[in-house]
């Protein structure tokens, strides 16, 4: 059983809305150790990769992820070729990340809305391409982890998620907090277990995906944390989350006074 004190502090460079060595040093700036690229497609060609290992040396921040992209890319897309582009585009980006020594890759499973009749066959496309994703994952030193999502999304319960592990021995799991509208939190963390290797974490309102600070939705962090532990996770408290409220922008000083906060509960 892990000890949630131990978990890192982690942010999606999303927060941010760049990636580059200012980022990483405004994080080590606010005691904020990990992050995860995680932008929209066209950005990924704008980042310096062959720098960020040197960035993260110099300022002592892990790049700990990257967020594969899913702004027109769909692994599961219900047109073959276009399914198959986004596999093509993943393992040329992932062969980037694995040579900036990053070692988790988060996937989005598909796209939506998806029909009942055809969920059965994007399963299985779903599936097949993942394996190819872990695959390449391998020869360049990372690991896959699938994301679950909400709404008529693939891996939307813990029944779709662990069919994918079943089907790919190598593949683990992003769990996404704010996530889950057909299952509690707590089920999911029992059902999948140690295969759960890293967070996005935020809070909701149980209707639908809000992207909040933990503590201004309706999650029990207390008793989430505690599945967790039991499960013995040990990645980063990754915080995905939207750097606006009502009352203006947040900053990473904000996001690690919630972390210190919620871990203590």
């Amino acid at each position: 059983m892990t000890d949630r004190k131990q978990w890192r502090t982690g942010a999606s460079a999303c927060f941010c809305g760049k990636f580059d060595e200012s980022v990483l040093e405004a994080y080590a700036k606010a005691n904020v150790s990990s992050t995860e690229i995680s932008f929209r497609t066209p950005y990924y060609d704008e980042i310096e990769w062959t720098k960020i290992a040197g960035w993260s040396a110099n300022t002592g921040t892990e790049v700990w992820s990257i967020h594969l992209p899913f702004h027109g890319l769909n692994i599961a897309h219900p047109d073959k070729e276009k399914a198959d582009y986004t596999i093509e585009y993943h393992h040329n980006l992932l062969g980037r990340a694995g040579a900036a020594g990053i070692k988790v890759a988060v996937v989005h499973p598909s796209g939506e809305p998806i029909p009942d009749g055809k969920r059965p066959e994007l399963m299985e496309r779903c599936a097949e391409n993942l394996g190819k994703l872990c695959a390449r994952a391998k020869e360049v030193g990372m690991v896959i982890a699938v994301e679950d999502l909400p709404r008529t999304c693939l891996c939307n319960c813990s029944s779709e998620v662990l069919y994918m592990l079943e089907r790919n021995p190598d593949l683990r799991v992003c769990f996404d907090t704010n996530h889950l509208l057909k299952e509690a939190n707590e089920d999911f963390v029992r059902a999948i277990g140690n295969k759960i290797i890293t967070l996005h974490v935020s809070d909701y309102d149980f209707i639908d995906e809000k992207h909040v600070f933990p503590g201004d939705g309706l999650i029990d962090w207390k008793v989430l944390q505690g599945e967790l532990e039991k499960v013995d996770y040990n990645g980063p408290f990754m915080y995905e989350l939207n750097p606006k409220d009502k009352d203006g922008r947040r900053t990473l000083e904000d996001l690690k006074a919630n972390h210190m906060h919620i871990m203590n509960l």
